[in-house]
């Protein structure tokens, strides 16, 4: 899960993993959409993906085919500005078949109490201090 954790905080890097590790993550993934189909489940959304996971995926469509219909948002992140949008264009096209698909945008603004990144208009008990804290700048959000 590590690597998955990492991934999915470098969205856009492939991780430098030995040939083990690339198949233990293939063998959780595989493990995960069959229990998913067991349960008559015939999609899943994963709302945490990366590069790598979807060329994990793609590797597995490729060569024993995926059990369920996977779709994965590009993930805007933190330091990230319009130009990078030119990510999702090219991510739509590159991962779009009857199984895996990479079409829609994941803008994660205002945090999470518990982990201290939520946007909170005054320090509350459980926000660790952090008041109007912001993820991304409204004016920089405001062209997207």
């Amino acid at each position: 899960m590590a690597r998955h954790t990492a991934a999915a905080q470098r969205l856009l890097e492939v991780l430098k993993v030995s040939a083990a590790e690339r198949a233990a993550d293939k063998a959780v993934l595989r493990a995960a959409m069959q229990q998913c189909a067991a349960l008559g489940l015939v999609a899943v959304q994963s709302m945490d993906g990366s590069l790598y996971q979807l060329e994990l995926l793609t590797e597995m469509e490729r060569d024993e085919g995926l059990p369920l219909r996977v779709r994965m948002p590009f993930h805007v992140q933190l330091g990230q500005g319009p130009a990078d949008l030119a990510h999702v264009v090219a991510w739509r096209a590159r991962f779009q078949t009857d199984k895996l698909s990479c079409d829609f945008v994941k803008i994660f603004a205002d945090g999470v109490m518990e982990s201290g990144t939520a946007h909170c208009w005054t320090i509350m008990p459980t926000s660790r201090g952090n008041a109007v804290r912001h993820c991304f700048q409204t004016v920089r959000c405001r062209p997207w």
